[in-house]
């Protein structure tokens, strides 16, 4: 009896995993960004509007800034003007993958869209979006990452279904660094990827990150505001 064969179809990727410049407009003229509904503030505080933002300049993973205590927030010794995201797991609910705690510079404009004018409305001693919840699997962006997904989606974002909606602004910002010729260390540096391959290569100063994240390209973002 002749043998079946059957061919396995895979699926083929449309689109790399990352935002376009198009797509980012798209998203940050969400009404969302301008104003974000009672009901939804209600539930997830400002988070909404933070969230994606501070992914879209930082480069970060999604949960690394969800889970921020105010104290994460660090002002450089050195440079006064200069602050910085510490990521790290310094209290029981953190977590960080490879247990590497790192510097990530806060961005100007970050500043300029009102970050600290933001943190003066929450609690000092507690984290930097307070109404987030842990979900099942104890992570703290999973519902609102839910929420915007469906903001997202209403973008009309080409083969939207291939994206990972927060984990997309990771790529897009190792885009962006390569194309202003951000060294790779520095580039790992901020965003955490692994040096490997790269042993010896360091990163410098903390100064130097921060020179490195405000040569990113500057997105049109609507003000924050209470």
């Amino acid at each position: 009896m002749p043998r079946c064969e059957y061919s396995r179809t895979e699926k083929v990727k449309l689109r790399v995993p990352e935002y376009t410049n198009s797509d980012i407009s798209a998203i940050f003229s969400l009404p969302l960004f301008r104003e974000i509904p009672a009901k939804i503030k209600a539930r997830y505080g400002d988070a909404p509007y933070w969230l994606p933002v501070i992914l879209a300049y930082t480069g970060a993973r999604a949960e690394e800034i969800a889970q921020l205590y105010v104290d994460d927030i660090e002002q450089d010794a050195e440079k006064p003007d200069e602050w910085y995201f510490h990521i790290r797991a310094a209290k029981p609910d953190q977590s960080v993958k490879r247990n590497k705690s790192r510097r990530v510079p806060i961005a100007q404009p970050l500043i300029n869209l009102g970050f600290f004018e933001y943190l003066k409305t929450v609690p000092t001693e507690g984290r930097v979006f307070p109404l987030l919840k842990a979900a099942s699997k104890g992570k703290y962006h999973a519902t609102v990452a839910r929420y915007l997904r469906g903001k997202f989606e209403s973008c009309n974002i080409p083969h939207f279904d291939e994206l990972e909606p927060l984990h997309a602004f990771r790529h897009r910002f190792t885009t962006e660094a390569r194309k202003i010729d951000m060294r790779e260390d520095v580039q790992n540096a901020i965003t955490g990827h692994s040096n490997a391959g790269n042993v010896g290569r360091t990163y410098g100063s903390y100064q130097e990150l921060h020179a490195a994240i405000n040569k990113m390209p500057v997105i049109n973002i609507p003000k924050w505001h209470p």
